[in-house]
């Protein structure tokens, strides 16, 4: 069935939007589980019955890369009503480190499959673990996905 929008009406609608990815987007190091590489066994042991010297030596290996993401610092007003509200009318308090603040990562496609496999993501000089899984959207169809995350250190 055909739709309503050519492709190319399609491609045209979705330019501006990866435009504006390019431009805003900046560099992330995503990191994935580790790969555990066998260095060498014991040609003696046997792995069916377990009998023998068992001498595996192994080396793990962490698969890091970097990679281009928007990076957005949600408004926490709940939160700033709450220290407001709590009998000083000074400012200053709103300024509070919280180590449980949320941030959300706008990745495209290409990047969301090697979030959905990480295991941590470091930017801004702090580590962050994921979560939730990506929700989608876009002009047309989806383009890019949210995750949210967490500060770990």
């Amino acid at each position: 069935m055909a739709g309503y929008l050519s492709n190319a009406q399609i491609a045209n609608y979705r330019a501006p939007m990866d435009k504006l990815h390019d431009t805003f987007a900046r560099d992330i190091v995503i990191y994935q589980t580790a790969q555990r590489i066998v260095i060498s066994t014991n040609p003696n042991h046997n792995f069916l019955y377990a009998t023998g010297p068992n001498q595996t030596e192994t080396q793990e290996t962490v698969v890091r890369g970097v990679y281009q993401a928007r990076i957005w610092y949600p408004n926490d007003e709940g939160f700033e009503d709450l220290l407001r509200s709590g009998g000083s009318q000074n400012s200053d308090q709103v300024n509070v480190k919280r180590k449980d603040y949320a941030v959300v990562l706008v990745v495209n496609e290409t990047v969301r499959d090697i979030v959905k496999t990480a295991t941590r993501i470091e930017f801004d000089g702090t580590i962050f673990d994921i979560e939730s899984d990506g929700r989608t959207h876009g002009v047309i169809g989806p383009q890019f996905y949210n995750f949210g995350l967490k500060a770990l250190n």
